[in-house]
């Protein structure tokens, strides 16, 4: 059924859709690379195929193939259907080869998800870059936010943000 499946889509083109469903097929049988096999069949799919990229990236990511899970997560993250994994994903995947790059992901996921995960990844990261009057802004921003409420516990936060002000030349 998958082989047919796939022959009928070479025949009228991929789209995100069928190669979904016969890849369905396969994971139903148990053959993961079977499935990986055909997803990557899409890799010239637009964007616009958010269901396909977001399984793509999945699987991509599950297999450790690390080169297309960022590609799926970038292509997500540029056509705005970006998802909370897929800014992890891309943090961690730039996080020691490109902090800067990380810090602003890091920076925008805050923005646009407000948790607390990520303001912690963006001190971190914005200590080492020693981008202290940045992350006091950020920080001035986020008191009101009920997500950093969920941080009011937690020392490693505590400890960061002091970091921050004793980076500002606040001893006290």
């Amino acid at each position: 059924a998958t082989a047919a499946r796939l022959d009928l889509a070479a025949s009228v083109g991929f789209s995100g859709a069928a190669l979904l469903k016969s890849a369905s097929l396969a994971y139903g049988s148990g053959d993961i690379q079977a499935t990986y096999t055909i997803l990557r069949m899409g890799r010239k799919l637009p964007a616009t195929e958010r269901e396909y990229w977001e399984t793509f990236g999945d699987l991509a990511w599950a297999l450790q193939d690390m080169h297309m899970a960022e590609y799926a997560s970038r292509l997500l993250l540029e056509s705005g259907a970006v998802r909370e994994v897929d800014f992890q994903r891309l943090i961690m995947i730039s996080r020691e080869k490109q902090p800067e790059q990380a810090r602003r992901l890091a920076l925008e996921a805050w923005k646009r998800f407000g948790k607390g995960e990520f303001l912690t990844t963006l001190l971190e990261l914005g200590i080492t870059q020693k981008r202290f009057v940045e992350l006091a802004a950020v920080l001035l921003e986020a008191q009101n936010a009920v997500s950093l409420k969920s941080l009011d516990g937690s020392a490693y936060f505590k400890i960061l943000v002091a970091q921050v002000e004793r980076g500002n030349g606040n001893l006290g």
